[in-house]
């Protein structure tokens, strides 16, 4: 089985491409996969399971029911915002990827008593963790994945330095900008160059790498600076210097070093959980989410997201019966703001156009 997992996720010379394109409708972020059966589940309102699938069969609503219970409900968000250990978010569609080969193996496994569906997907966390270590340790080039993007990095990376000038006018205009990631220095520095180019750190005041977000918002990890690509001492809480990069930190630094209260900061982020609920359950910042789904209110041809991606499962925002989805209203509660990138802030009449459909859609906010 672990052979079979990797060959699916890893080893490029055997990767099933109409597979892969095949599998695209079943990809969907914040999905839960239920480790106890090999289900796949989708979250309605009220943590009602929507919608069901076995490998690549959808259950019906009686044997959802069968073992669920007639409400449907998953338990309620333990700390931190994760369901009981049973289950296994899938976040963002990063770790959605690790969808297709999983159901492809319980689909063709289901009438084996012998197959694991936890084992299986811990096997798999382990292929995958092997495939990343390099970028753990700053070797690019020996990971499986991400040597690609040092090889070519202008095919997989935006040039975003419309938005590079934006952040460079705010700063103009008196605003404190800095960036906080949960990767890592070498991986960082290639992204950001292909991007923003050779300069992009200047537009930031303050750098946080490897911040291991959500911890980053509760005052736990000590900032240590770097120098280069090298980590260099543990700075005091707060005596952070302008224009420098640091490594680990929390929001304690920033508030400090800035003379700022919670209230006085915007944070953006796509990740529900990790970025939006904790900078403002944690931290007391003000939240932006950015939610990609919601340029389909405004402009679908800009909308980035493959056509067909998670097809297979609805709405992302809503169900069929019209509710908001779980994590959609989860998102709403701890964002201070919505967006469906950060580029619709840089020009007023698309701003505009989108909280106008946005108004029109949610009416009651």
């Amino acid at each position: 089985l672990e052979g079979m997992a990797e060959q699916q996720m890893l080893n490029e010379s055997e990767i099933d491409f109409d597979f892969q394109r095949e599998m695209l409708p079943y990809i969907e972020k914040y999905l839960v996969l239920d480790t106890t059966n090999g289900y796949v589940l989708k979250i309605g309102p009220d943590r009602k399971i929507i919608k069901v699938l076995f490998g690549q069969e959808e259950l019906s609503d009686e044997r959802i029911a069968e073992v669920y219970g007639e409400e449907r409900q998953l338990p309620e968000l333990c700390e931190k915002n994760q369901w009981p250990k049973r289950y296994v978010d899938f976040p963002s569609y990063f770790e959605a990827c690790f969808l297709p080969p999983m159901l492809k193996l319980i689909h063709e496994h289901k009438n084996n008593p012998e197959f694991h569906v936890l084992e299986t997907f811990s096997n798999m966390g382990k292929i995958a963790h092997e495939s990343f270590v390099p970028v753990l340790t700053e070797d690019l080039p020996k990971s499986r994945y991400f040597r690609y993007i040092m090889e070519e990095p202008d095919k997989y990376v935006v040039d975003h330095r419309a938005r590079k000038e934006w952040l460079q006018k705010l700063r103009e205009q008196g605003y404190k900008i800095f960036l906080v990631t949960n990767s890592r220095v070498g991986y960082v520095k290639l992204i950001m160059e292909a991007s923003f180019g050779p300069d992009w750190d200047s537009v930031f005041d303050f750098v946080f790498l490897d911040a291991r977000k959500p911890e980053f918002f509760e005052k736990t990890n000590k900032a240590h600076k770097v120098d280069g690509e090298q980590t260099a001492d543990v700075v005091e809480e707060g005596n952070l210097e302008l224009g420098k990069k640091y490594v680990r930190g929390s929001y304690a630094d920033v508030n400090k070093a800035l003379g700022v209260s919670d209230g006085d900061v915007l944070f953006f982020g796509d990740q529900y959980i990790t970025d939006i609920a904790a900078a403002k359950q944690l931290a007391g910042w003000d939240t932006c989410g950015i939610c990609e789904e919601l340029g389909y209110l405004v402009d679908e041809s800009k909308v980035t997201i493959p056509q067909g991606l998670g097809a297979k499962w609805g709405n992302h925002l809503r169900g069929e019966d019209g509710r908001e989805n779980f994590w959609f209203t989860f998102l709403r509660k701890h964002a201070t703001h919505i967006l469906p990138t950060i580029d619709t802030a840089l020009d007023a009449s698309t701003a505009e156009e989108y909280f106008k459909a946005f108004k029109a859609e949610f009416k009651d906010q």
